[in-house]
């Protein structure tokens, strides 16, 4: 009896063992399963933080890229507009290019034109020059012609008062003068004969 008592003694000893063994690995197991949902909770708050900080990310990154698309839109405005502008441009160029042709050809034609200008200015200053030595020179012809007639006039006698018209003709055809001095020539003789006639009415008072 006692050995029987003994022995379930000790199976109740080991068996107390046993529970208090599963007892804390039961302990052990619940403060993991604790510590281990303290970890999960922190977890999960981090995780809630990240998806805030994830979605504050995100809608400032949509709102980015809505600003791109404004600015490429504008982009494609602002180029659309600088390249009318640029055709515009080109256009007016090829007109300015074409009227500085035309500039340039006309400008040729002004100094062929400005060159023979001062050509026939010369001809014509050589002409004058030319011109004002022969009017000198026919001035001077006038005045000896003038001065030789002067001295060629015939004094007042009996024997010319009845021809004084033939005296004066004959007078002036032996003194011929250039067809550019026949007005002074004209004047000249015209005074020679009045100064005749009055010497023969003269002449004929005192007969």
């Amino acid at each position: 009896i006692n050995a029987e008592y003994g022995a379930q003694l000790k199976m109740k000893e080991l068996e107390n063992q046993i529970s208090e063994v599963k007892v804390r690995e039961q302990q052990a197991l619940t403060e993991q399963a604790l510590q281990n949902s303290v970890k999960q909770s922190d977890l999960i708050e981090m995780l809630k933080e990240t998806e805030v900080e994830s979605r504050t990310k995100v809608k400032f990154y949509e709102e980015k890229i809505a600003d791109y698309k404004a600015t490429v839109e504008k982009s494609y405005e602002v180029m659309s507009l600088y390249k009318t502008e640029v055709d515009k441009m080109k256009a007016e160029m090829g007109k300015q290019q074409k009227y500085t042709a035309e500039l340039k050809k006309k400008c040729g034609q002004n100094d062929i034109t400005i060159y023979q200008l001062l050509e026939d200015k010369t001809k014509l200053v050589q002409e004058v020059s030319t011109l004002s030595k022969q009017k000198e020179q026919l001035a001077n012809l006038c005045r000896a012609l003038q001065a030789q007639n002067k001295s060629a006039s015939p004094q007042p006698a009996a024997a010319d008062v009845s021809t004084p018209s033939t005296t004066s003709s004959n007078t002036s055809e032996s003194n011929p003068t250039p067809s550019n001095s026949e007005s002074n020539s004209a004047e000249q003789s015209e005074k020679n004969q009045k100064s005749e006639k009055s010497s023969g009415d003269d002449v004929k008072e005192e007969k």
